[in-house]
């Protein structure tokens, strides 16, 4: 699973998603709610960029989905075994860490 906020999708997440999927068969994709970040585009309008996107970059067997839950109970309920993060610098290392 790769989460994202994705207000917009950007490069960078196509990259990240590129090399999620070339470690897994099937990759889940969810845009995340983060009231926290004031998005610009609501949770539909991002779930629609992001699956043209996927789209448009030919990444196959990739599932876009969007709610506001939490990670977790996203992780638990779609079955997932792995999740992966983008991280830009030394200050998103740590906080993953």
């Amino acid at each position: 699973m790769v989460s994202l906020s994705a207000d917009p999708i950007h490069y960078g997440h196509i990259d990240l998603i590129t090399q999620a999927k070339e470690k897994c068969d099937e990759l889940i994709v969810w845009v995340a709610m983060n009231d926290n970040k004031k998005p610009i585009f609501n949770l539909e309008e991002r779930l629609v960029m992001v699956k043209k996107a996927i789209n448009l970059a030919n990444i196959y067997n990739v599932l876009a989905i969007a709610s506001d839950e939490m990670l977790v109970d996203v992780y638990m309920r779609e079955g997932c075994d792995v999740l992966f993060r983008g991280i830009r610098d030394e200050k998103d290392r740590q906080y993953e860490d």
